[in-house]
């Protein structure tokens, strides 16, 4: 009805767009409708002849050209609501899905923290490793006489012919 060019027929419609709006309301979280309203109207595209009425009420053709008109034939207008038990139980079942969202996205930042936390212990014991590795190494060089030495030290005392 709010598509039809209103030019080409001078039919006095005058449409209400409040019930003559197909709409569907659904609940965001579930896709559920809650509510929907359906306004159908069936039309025919005639053409009607031009009558003279006379006075004792019968109708005579004034052999002028026909109207077009568009005549509504019927009307389909069906409203569908949710009963409120089955209102009810969707907000549960949302509030049951609000609730499971803030567990996940809780659940999320505990893994979060964590792998950090597992990638923090991984890193120290790769430090602690190579600090002892390194300590390992300082202290054997420490305490490991030089080669040349030790030969010098363990050698046995060269006694002179001279003396």
């Amino acid at each position: 009805m709010f598509g039809h060019n209103a030019s080409s027929a001078n039919v006095d419609f005058k449409p209400d767009f409040d019930k003559h709006e197909s709409t569907i309301y659904f609940e965001p979280l579930s896709g559920t409708p809650i509510r929907a309203q359906l306004r159908i109207q069936l039309s025919t595209n005639a053409w009607i002849d031009r009558l003279r009425l006379n006075a004792d009420g019968s109708t005579d053709p004034t052999n002028t050209r026909a109207i077009r008109r568009l005549i509504p034939m019927m009307w389909i207008d069906q409203t569908i609501i949710l009963h409120n038990e089955t209102l009810q139980r969707l907000h549960h079942v949302t509030v049951i899905l609000e609730k499971g969202h803030y567990a996940y996205e809780s659940l999320r930042l505990v893994y979060i923290i964590i792998a950090f936390l597992s990638l923090c212990a991984i890193i120290v014991i790769i430090e602690l490793f190579f600090f002892n590795r390194r300590r390992q190494s300082k202290q054997s060089l420490l305490f490991e006489p030089v080669k040349d030495q030790e030969k010098e030290l363990l050698r046995p005392p060269v006694t002179s012919a001279n003396a």
